[in-house]
């Protein structure tokens, strides 16, 4: 796992599968892809150079929209007098 340093995650191993995050400037989280990653070497040697082939993704272009490659989900939220009272 790797963080940034504002203490969010940016990547996560798992199986030879790579989750990596991408945050815009105010902290939220816009996208979210998976897949394998793969490098660069010349002569055995590692080059610093990955591609990460994404096998799925999803963005958050706006906070109540999520979207992936095969649909998108708008999020609702319900505001009642009660739960403002709590």
């Amino acid at each position: 796992m790797y963080w940034d340093e504002d203490n969010r995650l940016m990547v996560l191993s798992d199986n030879g599968k790579t989750s990596r995050y991408t945050y815009n400037a105010t902290g939220e989280r816009i996208m979210k892809s998976y897949g394998t990653m793969e490098g660069v070497y010349i002569n055995g040697a590692p080059q610093g150079i990955t591609f990460h082939e994404t096998d799925n993704f999803t963005l958050y272009p706006a906070s109540i929209l999520s979207v992936n490659k095969n649909r998108f989900t708008k999020h609702y939220l319900l505001v009642t007098n009660e739960s403002l009272q709590g």
